[in-house]
């Protein structure tokens, strides 16, 4: 299983949430992101709802596949158009 703390390290200077797009291929694994992802966004000062919207924005970039995976696992859509893969 991928781990946040592999994620974080691989990321470098590109944002966490790309990489991890990449990286995982299950939903548990997704979900199991997601929960450090909230620790770590309220470490910086912002909320859950803000880490939901990156993830919906974030999401448009990549492939059907990809898109469907984190939202059958979150149900997160992106904000402001329907991609393929949104619920």
């Amino acid at each position: 299983m991928i781990t946040y703390n592999l994620i974080r390290a691989r990321s470098g200077k590109r944002n966490i949430l790309f990489e991890a797009m990449e990286a995982l291929t299950t939903e548990e694994e997704v979900k199991a992101f997601y929960l450090c992802m909230i620790k770590h966004y309220e470490r910086q000062g912002m909320t859950e709802n803000d880490l939901r919207v990156n993830i919906g924005y974030i999401r448009g970039y990549y492939n059907q596949n990809i898109a469907r995976l984190w939202n059958k696992a979150l149900n997160i859509n992106h904000p402001l158009f329907r991609i393929p893969g949104d619920s």
